[in-house]
């Protein structure tokens, strides 16, 4: 899994670390657009807690390994779209880190094309199928 840190620009990152159950990352690699990666690893099934060292402030994002399927947040924001994602704490509006994500590799379903573009093309192909076998039932002639 990676970790991705969006700074504001010139800020030194002291360090990453995780709660028992998931390894101190490596180095982390830094972008020219004043993003941080890290590549995480768990050793053990569970909640994780990340916490990040900006500046002499520490910010956490919660990661989940294993176990029964619950919602996990991906994303930990500071701005408006933090409303999109009310599973943790918004950053505050003050503070260094503009982001904290997770991006966690993703697998392509064999039958739908990726992105938004497949789910919006099966949506279209389902409902003009459904309207197509009900039309009889609700009287519907074309």
């Amino acid at each position: 899994m990676i970790c991705r840190v969006a700074l504001v620009a010139g800020l030194l990152v002291a360090g990453c670390n995780s709660t028992s159950g998931g390894s101190t990352p490596p180095p982390p690699v830094r972008t020219a657009d004043d993003q941080v990666f890290w590549r995480l690893r768990a050793d053990a099934e569970g909640d994780h807690i990340l916490r990040v060292n900006v500046d002499g402030a520490t910010y956490e994002k919660g990661w989940s390994v294993g176990g029964l399927p619950r919602k996990v947040p991906v994303k930990r924001l500071r701005t408006w779209e933090a409303l999109l994602y009310p599973g943790e704490a918004a950053i505050p509006a003050d503070a260094p880190v503009v982001a904290l994500e997770l991006d966690a590799p993703t697998q392509t379903l064999a039958w739908f094309p990726d992105g938004e573009f497949g789910i919006l093309m099966w949506t279209l192909a389902i409902s003009l199928v459904a309207g197509f076998a009900l039309k009889g039932v609700f009287g519907v002639t074309l």
